[in-house]
């Protein structure tokens, strides 16, 4: 087992098996994990620990496991293959690392104190899991792990990919919440991710309460209220205090703000939103690849977790346990899908053991793409705006 301590959290990485991660890449991502570490508690003012451990294993789990999964001192995660990088790593690893006040500590009413023996339902998920998303990317953004280009991006993509979401018309990020029983750990057919929701959501929400603060106040000040007079007192929160917090903060109700947008399934105003950081909004038409798997990263390639009827995947004979181990002759991580929409590609598949060749013709849907681009004539107040969340 391959131990190494950060300076500043004197906090160690258990990886597995030994020797993986290499002893480079492990000092490497050690400095990542310190930057994230004092990034978030900037924001709270404290490390809520002694001492806090990160678990890594890189190698596949005997169950159906994936991801990673927070503690109150520690996180335990899968690695995506024995060739992971840093920077494939630190994104997960940030978000789990502020899982330490959100959800550990910070907790909606129904999850405080947390019963583990049913299922804890609560329609508040979309802030534990989807705040902490935003702020895994505004904390590797922050820790100048990330450039502001790549930052801009992915707050981009998180709209696009709610936007482009059929189910966002019907399920709610409230709803999508309360319904994480009704799928958890199998696929359902028709649902959005209360991570994704809840993610674009955060963007949103922090950007309004800086334009209706002239940038005095953040989404980062609703976070540390949240900790400090609710988690402290010994007491979890609702919705109905979270808009309090915002109201307090900006002067103005935001209940408009989460009845449409939370409980219901309008599209929220992107532009004007995102304007409010002189920031301009572009969409562009594209086609996307449609396979009709789901897969993970395991043994050495894409294992297939499940194959739908009449899709593409399924008509090519693709079943479940299947790996991928090429794509056109090219390893899954090098190969971008979309660039063979709507043609046939060989994947070259493992299956008991032996190893075949497979005529795939993928099919292909249509979707818009979003970017954001800093707006050529800022007013004075936009940019005060765009400069507050773009500080680091």
């Amino acid at each position: 087992m391959n131990t190494a301590l950060s300076k500043y959290s004197c906090s160690p990485i258990f990886t597995s098996p030994a020797g993986v991660f290499s002893k480079e890449h492990t000092a490497e991502y050690i400095e990542m994990l310190k930057k994230v570490a004092v990034t978030q508690k900037a924001i709270f003012g404290e490390l809520p620990y002694e001492n806090y451990v990160y678990y890594y294993f890189f190698a596949p789990p005997e169950s159906n496991a994936s991801g990673a999964l927070e503690h109150n001192n520690s996180f335990v995660a899968f690695a995506p293959g024995a060739r992971a990088t840093p920077r494939q790593l630190i994104s997960t690893g940030a978000h789990e690392f502020f899982h330490l006040w959100n959800v550990r500590r910070i907790r909606p009413v129904e999850m405080f104190p947390y019963d583990y023996s049913t299922e804890n339902e609560t329609p508040l998920l979309w802030v534990s899991e989807g705040f902490t998303s935003y702020y895994s990317t505004v904390s590797t953004y922050r820790a100048g792990i990330i450039d502001q280009e790549s930052f801009l991006a992915r707050t981009a993509g998180v709209a696009a990919g709610v936007e482009n979401n059929e189910a966002r018309k019907y399920i709610s990020p409230a709803n999508a919440s309360v319904s994480t029983w009704v799928g958890y750990d199998s696929p359902v057919a028709f649902g959005i991710s209360y991570y994704t929701s809840g993610q674009n959501l955060g963007g949103l929400l922090d950007l309004s309460i800086r334009n209706d603060t002239d940038g005095k106040a953040s989404l980062d000040d609703v976070m540390r209220t949240l900790y400090t007079d609710f988690y402290k007192r010994g007491k979890g929160f609702t919705t109905d205090d979270m808009i309090g917090i915002i109201n307090k903060l900006t002067k103005k109700d935001y209940r408009d703000f989460f009845d449409r947008y939370v409980f219901d399934v309008q599209v929220p105003d992107y532009e004007k939103i995102f304007g409010y950081a002189g920031m301009e909004l572009k969409k562009e038409p594209r086609v996307g690849a449609e396979l009709g798997m789901r897969s993970r990263y395991r043994n050495g390639g894409l294992m297939v977790a499940s194959v739908e009827p009449g899709m593409p995947a399924d008509k090519a004979g693709l079943k479940a346990g299947d790996i991928i181990m090429k794509i056109d002759g090219k390893e899954p991580r090098e190969v971008s899908l979309n660039e063979y929409a709507g043609r046939t590609v060989k994947f070259t598949i493992e299956r008991n053991s032996a190893q075949m060749d497979v005529d795939v013709p993928v099919g292909e849907y249509h979707y818009e793409s979003f970017s954001l681009e800093p707006a050529a004539n800022p007013t004075a107040k936009q940019k005060r705006i765009r400069d507050g969340w773009l500080k680091r």
